[in-house]
């Protein structure tokens, strides 16, 4: 059996390299780490709160809660403001349907 190996080979400034800094690990709720006024303020302003986990939490718990993974799909970041964006797809979504089968 042959298993294919792509690699992408990147050739980074040391400018980029500094661009993106993870503050916080997974997972993440914005509004656990602001002041109340502040979330309070964003949800005035219509601005999203910034969340995050693994994809295998996410995954797993659509699983435990019943749900049955129809798709999945990832797309690239339509305004790249990281170096990551240029050379990976950073967006996911699954498509879940609830089961009735109790699984």
């Amino acid at each position: 059996m042959r298993r294919l190996v792509t690699a992408i080979r990147l050739e980074v400034a040391v400018s980029e390299i500094d661009r993106l800094r993870p503050a916080h690990p997974l997972p993440f709720v914005e509004a656990d780490h602001l002041a109340a006024e502040v979330v309070q303020a964003k949800v005035d302003r219509g601005e999203a709160l910034v969340f995050g986990h693994s994809l295998a939490a996410q995954i797993d718990g659509q699983l435990r809660a019943g749900f049955v993974l129809t798709g999945f799909h990832e797309d690239w970041q339509p305004s790249p403001r990281f170096l990551i964006d240029r050379f990976v797809p950073t967006f996911i979504a699954t498509c879940a349907i609830k089961s009735d089968l109790g699984l």
